[in-house]
């Protein structure tokens, strides 16, 4: 009988345990939950930094004690030398078998087998203060020939283009939902989710952000050229804008076209309320001119609710035909599929049953254990090298 090897796997764990996890922190709590549960006898040393959320092992890990959270300082972090140098020096110390960088940027030097998780190529044209960062870590990955873990077949064939990385070493691995995110059917939790975020009926979800990419200054444009009365029947809800600069100009715009009773703007919205909004709005609006996957598309699913998104990048890949897709830079086309969906529950209805459909060919045990294919098969690597 085939005894699986014990194996520690060093996690750069800042993303779990910021005080406001996005999608990068939820997917790592879900994918070693699973990898824990799959893999009894592996351990995870989670390291992170002060200021991080790290008195408590995060949701979801609560209950696991192969999974130990470790804070780890540098003195100067002017050149990303927490990262580079501390990070490495301490799974070294700590004898790990593999490194797990889960968030596009890796270290320089790393003594032993590595994994790089790259969601997306974005911050090279899309970030230009983490550009040359990430650029860096990208190559180092290559150069050593690291395994390179990415969610979509886009973002690999990005990879393969831009920086001529050997397709052979890169693993796509989708995400499933948050496992967190569960349709919400409750009235009472419905209602004072509504009431939260001050919407009084129907309405339609948009997940906002203070990037370009978003689409949110062409997604309020599309609503303000619905007819009156499916406004009036339909508000939206905008979340996640926190650059109060970027919300105020979002406000303004919407006094301007004459929406702003319709219109409802917010900034990070509490995780805890993110299931009963999406399972209350009648649609998610998500026209992103570029992801690397698309995971919320995975969560409305999961609660039943109907998504309009693009056909760019790696969106149709995840979404397939079970989502009214358009041209993200059309906002005609934003409107006209917005208005489609407010009007008819059977076009919501229909897209919500191919999703659910859809989504059971993603689920967090398939990912994990693909994933520790990966791990094993960079653990072995290790071994031989050491060995030689």
């Amino acid at each position: 009988m085939k005894t699986e090897r014990r194996i520690t796997i060093a996690l750069d764990a800042r993303t779990i345990h910021r005080p406001h996890r996005r999608g990068t922190g939820k997917n790592l709590i879900d994918l070693y939950r699973h990898v824990l549960g799959l893999r009894p006898d592996w351990r995870v040393l989670g390291y992170h930094r002060a200021g991080d959320d790290g008195e408590h092992t995060p949701a979801g890990l609560a209950d696991c004690d192969r999974y130990e959270p470790r804070q780890i300082e540098m003195p100067s972090d002017r050149v990303d030398a927490w990262q580079r140098w501390r990070l490495p020096f301490a799974a070294w110390r700590d004898a790990a078998d593999v490194v797990h960088f889960p968030a596009n940027t890796c270290s320089t030097w790393c003594g032993m087998s590595s994994i790089l998780t790259v969601h997306d190529l974005l911050p090279l044209w899309d970030e230009p203060a983490r550009a040359h960062r990430f650029e860096r870590s990208v190559r180092n990955a290559v150069h050593r020939k690291w395994t390179i873990v990415t969610p979509s077949r886009y973002t690999a064939t990005q990879l393969v283009e831009q920086f001529d990385a050997d397709s052979s070493r890169i693993e796509v691995i989708g995400w499933a939902a948050d496992s967190g995110m569960k349709r919400v059917t409750d009235a009472e939790e419905l209602a004072e989710a509504r009431r939260k975020y001050g919407v009084p009926g129907r309405y339609c979800l948009h997940l906002g952000a203070a990037e370009a990419r978003k689409n949110t200054d062409r997604v309020v444009v599309a609503y303000a050229q619905l007819p009156a009365s499916l406004r009036e029947g339909c508000r939206l809800l905008i979340v996640g804008l926190d650059d109060a600069a970027h919300r105020s100009r979002i406000e303004g715009a919407a006094r301007q076209l004459g929406i702003e009773s319709a219109l409802h703007v917010h900034g990070f919205a509490d995780e805890s309320d993110m299931g009963a909004l999406i399972s209350g709005a009648e649609v998610l609006v998500y026209p992103s001119l570029s992801e690397g996957y698309g995971l919320p598309i995975l969560d409305a699913w999961s609660c039943r609710t109907a998504v309009l998104t693009s056909t760019t990048t790696s969106l149709p890949e995840v979404a397939g035909d079970a989502a009214l897709c358009v041209e993200p830079s059309n906002t005609s086309e934003i409107r006209m599929a917005l208005a489609a969906l407010i009007d008819s529950a059977s076009l919501r209805e229909d897209l919500v049953e191919r999703g659910m459909a859809r989504s059971a060919g993603y689920t967090w045990e398939g990912t994990a254990s693909r994933f520790i294919g990966v791990v094993e098969q960079a653990a072995r690597a290790e071994t031989a090298q050491t060995a030689a």
